[in-house]
């Protein structure tokens, strides 16, 4: 197999992305929730893999491999009365590639990282899951790109 930017750290890599976006995050929160319940790491899992990834799954897979730490911190505090660490495995690895995304990919609109975060947790997660990682993720944007947020109607009846 071909060196990854799993092993070489993160890239932006224009090329065409096959199934897109949404695919490529999928596949890359689908690895990054086998390695955790696996405690192996995502560049582990990427060797096992019979197809190659995406470039975009593995720059996802990269990003939050060499920021987790970070990740964490941004994450904790912002997850109420639940200790990042007691999260369903599948919310925690979606929590952390949308906080890459918005943390690092300033080209990915923040209402795309969020509905796509979203549509993750309610395919993958619990039935509370969609509305949990949208509040947490909502916190975060407010503070990491507050100036990409909807700007509410001012009041014009006063």
């Amino acid at each position: 197999m071909s060196t990854s930017p799993v092993r070489d750290g993160a890239r932006h890599d224009s090329a065409p992305i096959i199934g897109g976006r949404r695919e490529a995050r999928e596949q890359a929160l689908l690895l990054l929730y086998e390695a955790e319940i696996r405690d192996l790491t995502p560049e582990a899992m990427v060797d096992e893999v019979v197809v190659e990834p995406e470039a975009y799954t593995l720059e996802v897979l990269a990003g939050v491999t060499l920021h987790r730490t970070g990740l964490d911190e941004l994450l904790t505090g912002r997850t109420g009365d639940w200790p990042l660490h007691r999260l369903a495995s599948i919310d925690r690895a979606v929590l952390r590639l949308a906080a890459w995304e918005l943390t690092e990919r300033e080209d990915v609109p923040t209402a795309v990282i969020l509905n796509e975060a979203v549509e993750l947790a309610k395919t993958y997660g619990t039935d509370d899951s969609g509305g949990f990682v949208n509040g947490v993720l909502a916190n975060l944007a407010a503070e990491v790109r507050p100036d990409t947020l909807p700007v509410e109607a001012p009041d014009t009846d006063g």
